[in-house]
């Protein structure tokens, strides 16, 4: 989103708002609260389908499709519409088949509501794209899956077998753009699609792989800057494991899962948490989570909802669960001068003249979000994850914490920025909220929601 030319109207006045104004952080969350204006997920359907029936063909393809009682389709559809919940992924590409979108309409849909656009690395979304890409339907790509899946999963139990895993798991961590290319040029008929699922079976995969490195890199940063996780003694049993018992491997495992966890334990509660209220699972606290909840501002509910718990932390860590573009921006704040140090040394540094690293180091604040703003761009690329969005709330946050100082010279770094102003978004946690601004830094992009037209979103 550096440059202006791919940004909304939206995101350039939330983004210029930011950069031009040396605001504090009580100045920034009464903007974000009352000034900025977000992309809905209304907004994005009405874009990629702009009739006026959209709510009735929704509910009609959509029973077709899921098979769900009228009356449930119905209130779930109006509940997306109006923004009380998000569907899910599989939601949405049935969203996508419902309104009968192309495969490039149907990647912005789901790029513009949830991490990341289609995952052509994922074998399942791989069918969906290519039905959508040559017009065949929901029921026809459910076909396609108990066809192509077997194969896929076949291709990837055969190659866990061979002494090649490792390089080959190596090389699928760096190449979804790749696949993307590949599956482009190559893929126009069901035949084509079964012989690319034959060819490349060993480098799709569901989870990415490449972002689940660098988290656990980065991770390890907080932990211990100089070692980062260690699991020595661990590996060295695995990889002599005719030499131990089941007994003693077994009981090092346990004591290798119960020192991660306590470490996540530290970095969540030393680094992470931010004053962000954590989920709880007990059941008094969780009622009282609930009744808080309910008072909450907009804001308030995006950063919750989107904050990472020690236990969603952990099942990253184990693979549970995929790794989260919000975790992945929490990090790199958290980390910005390993991040820096290691762009301006790797092969994405390469193309950028001194200028950008001069920048970050400026002491107008605008500047510096800008150099930031752009390593911050190509650290998502890598993942194929969307660039940071100033059309939404989350991603306002994120880019008011690029303004700080760097972390190597005098004021607070990203991490601290940040930290300051979630402890006035959450006054029960921090510090009390009490936000005033002046009124005389308005940036001319005073729009009315309701007159927001298809060049806004």
């Amino acid at each position: 989103m550096d440059n202006a030319s791919d940004m909304t109207r939206i995101s350039r006045c939330n983004k210029s708002k930011i950069q031009r104004f040396d605001l504090s952080p009580r100045e920034v969350i009464d903007f974000l609260d009352h000034g900025a204006i977000y992309r809905t997920f209304s907004d994005v359907l009405t874009k990629v389908y702009p009739g006026n029936d959209l709510q009735k063909v929704l509910v009609g393809q959509l029973e077709e499709i899921t098979g769900k009682k009228r009356g449930s389709v119905t209130r779930n559809v109006k509940n997306w519409i109006k923004g009380c919940n998000e569907p899910s992924r599989e939601s949405l590409f049935q969203i996508c088949f419902a309104l009968r979108l192309d495969e490039q309409q149907a990647y912005r849909l789901l790029a513009s509501s949830s991490d990341t656009g289609i995952h052509y690395r994922n074998p399942v979304e791989l069918i969906y794209a290519f039905c959508l890409k040559t017009g065949r339907t929901y029921k026809e790509a459910q076909r396609l899956k108990e066809e192509l899946i077997p194969i896929y999963e076949a291709e990837r139990a055969l190659e866990k077998q061979s002494e090649a895993w490792e390089e080959v798991r190596e090389q699928t961590a760096v190449h979804t753009l790749y696949m993307k290319d590949e599956f482009s040029e190559r893929v126009e008929t069901e035949e084509e699609l079964r012989a690319f699922f034959i060819d490349h079976g060993k480098m799709l995969g569901i989870l990415h792989n490449t972002a689940y490195e660098e988290f656990m890199k980065m991770l390890g940063r907080l932990q211990d800057p100089d070692e980062g996780f260690e699991d020595d003694s661990f590996d060295f049993m695995k990889k002599h494991k005719d030499e131990f018992d089941e007994t003693s491997l077994n009981r090092l495992a346990e004591r290798e899962e119960g020192l991660r966890k306590q470490s996540i334990k530290a970095v969540v509660e030393e680094f992470m948490q931010m004053h962000v209220p954590v989920r709880t699972e007990s059941k008094p606290e969780k009622k009282q989570a609930k009744r808080q909840e309910r008072d909450y501002v907009y804001l308030q509910q995006v950063i919750k909802d989107s904050w990472p718990s020690e236990d969603i932390l952990y099942k990253m860590i184990s693979r549970e669960n995929d790794v989260s573009r919000k975790v992945l921006l929490l990090l790199f704040l958290l980390t910005e001068e390993f991040e820096a140090e290691e762009m301006e040394t790797s092969d994405m540094g390469s193309g950028m003249d001194d200028l950008y690293f001069e920048r970050i180091e400026s002491e107008d604040g605008g500047e510096r979000m800008e150099a930031r703003l752009h390593l911050m761009n190509l650290f998502l690329d890598r993942f194929g994850m969307n660039r940071l969005d100033p059309g939404n709330a989350f991603d306002c946050l994120v880019l008011y914490a690029l303004r700080a100082s760097y972390s190597g010279g005098e004021g607070d770094p990203m991490s601290s920025r940040l930290k300051q102003t979630l402890e006035l978004l959450f006054p029960g946690h921090g510090a009390d909220r009490n936000m005033g601004m002046d009124r005389n830094m308005n940036v001319d992009c005073n729009m009315d929601a309701d007159r927001k037209t298809e060049a806004d979103i």
